[in-house]
């Protein structure tokens, strides 16, 4: 009969960590936590900015349909005994309200802050995945695990960092 595996990252009993061990522990702990309330951060930033990017493509995609039949039609209108001022003015509002939804994609730029919360999302989970796999066995505060604690933190300010530089970079630069 084999031994049974032992799942838990900790290869030491919580109970036999001197107090340093103790220390590192919750300060992994609190990282953890860190980098988990972020990824929630991300995840509802993903959500949010998809779905207004969705949104508004399709607004306006739905709108240049319409907006040049209603223009159109007004040459038409008198054949079709409606009044041809009506549709004429219904395309140019249908256009204006076109500007408008384009005016709010050039402002907030969801697409791209879709694109960069979800690298940044990426990035973080990738590296907290290795570092769990790679924390297997280690003692908290021995040079190993300090090495793969300080990966961490690295990858998740790397990550943290380069997606509020996106953020900031995208606000500033206009489409071309």
């Amino acid at each position: 009969m084999s031994e049974p595996q032992i799942l838990s990252p900790i290869a030491v009993p919580a109970s036999k960590l001197t107090p340093d061990q103790i220390g590192y522990d919750e300060q992994e702990d609190r990282l953890l936590r860190i980098i988990s309330e972020s990824l929630d951060y991300y995840r509802k930033q993903i959500e949010k900015a998809g779905k207004w990017h969705r949104r508004l493509t399709v607004s306006t995609m739905v709108l240049s349909l319409l907006a040049p039949v209603f223009v159109a039609g007004s040459a038409a209108a008198d054949a079709l005994k409606i009044p041809g001022a009506a549709l004429g003015v219904i395309g140019v509002l249908i256009t204006l309200v076109i500007a408008i939804i384009e005016g709010v994609k050039q402002i907030y730029k969801f697409g791209d802050q879709w694109s960069s919360a979800y690298t940044a999302k990426l990035a973080i989970r990738r590296a907290r995945d290795e570092y769990k796999f790679n924390r297997i066995g280690l003692v908290p505060g021995d040079d190993a695990w300090k090495q793969n604690y300080h990966s961490l933190r690295a990858a998740y300010e790397s990550a943290s960092n380069a997606q509020t530089q996106d953020f900031f970079r995208t606000l500033q630069q206009p489409d071309k």
